[in-house]
């Protein structure tokens, strides 16, 4: 398997220690609102076409492998081949059947990779990705077998949103999309495949990132509401997430590696 340099770097200098400050926003008027580290990462939500299956997935170590096999007490491992749905459909026992090894992903210090693991592609949307290269936010990436890809960037999200709390509350709330990274087994979705929306996919997983929801969260409670309210109520967190992040455990504030991209 070929790895980015960026990768390896920042395993080495998880394992050596080795860390850099990330910037905080700062807005007119409000104290700097520093990252956390929560107690758990992300959760992990499993879906098969429409269908939510199962519980949502707590992550808490530096690996997290998402598979198709039955292992039911593994912490760093979501299998989903425990799970069970009456509404499961052929095409959606096929695809499940080809998961396998599935999808590893790597959380060093505010960088999210996803190196696939298993003989079949997976599909992936992430906004924060789609940034970096200068894409539609809406670009659905393949990783193919034995392949990694960076999926999330601290340092470039904690620049985001520098530069939305300059713009309001809006702004701010817009970042949510950010936080949310979903995938695909086996069969992707877009303009390029048949299938035009995610919830057509067979079987597909949405990573709700902690850190930064609570981050934003953190950032919003602190900046005056507009008037009349949020330009649209569908960009604010989920109640019972911003809950759940609000009653974690917060350890010392995080920092962060740069690396060239």
């Amino acid at each position: 398997m070929e790895v980015d340099e960026s990768f390896e770097e920042n395993r080495n200098m998880e394992e050596n220690g080795n860390r850099i400050p990330v910037p905080v926003p700062e807005y007119d008027g409000m104290e700097q609102v520093i990252y956390q580290e929560p107690e758990y990462w992300c959760s992990v939500t499993y879906y098969e076409m429409n269908n939510r299956v199962g519980e949502p997935f707590l992550a808490s170590g530096n690996q997290l492998t998402i598979d198709g096999y039955t292992d039911p007490s593994s912490s760093g491992r979501f299998c989903l081949g425990l799970l069970s749905n009456v509404k499961r459909t052929e095409k959606v026992i096929e695809t499940r059947r080809h998961i396998g090894r599935g999808v590893r992903f790597y959380y060093i210090h505010g960088e999210v990779y996803a190196e696939c693991l298993s003989e079949s592609n997976l599909f992936v949307q992430s906004t924060n990705c789609n940034k970096r290269f200068s894409w539609n936010p809406l670009t659905v990436c393949k990783i193919p077998p034995n392949c990694n890809l960076k999926i999330f960037n601290q340092q470039e999200f904690a620049a985001e949103l520098n530069e939305a709390v300059l713009h309001g509350y809006d702004a701010v709330h817009a970042l949510t999309n950010m936080c949310l990274i979903r995938m695909s087994f086996v069969k992707g979705w877009g303009e390029q495949y048949p299938r035009k929306s995610l919830t057509s996919t067979p079987c597909w997983i949405e990573l709700q990132l902690h850190g930064p929801l609570h981050w934003l969260d953190n950032v919003l409670r602190r900046m005056p509401m507009p008037v009349g309210g949020p330009s649209d109520s569908s960009d604010r967190l989920p109640e019972a997430l911003a809950r759940q992040l609000a009653n974690q455990n917060q350890s010392d504030t995080q920092r962060y590696s740069v690396s060239p991209i």
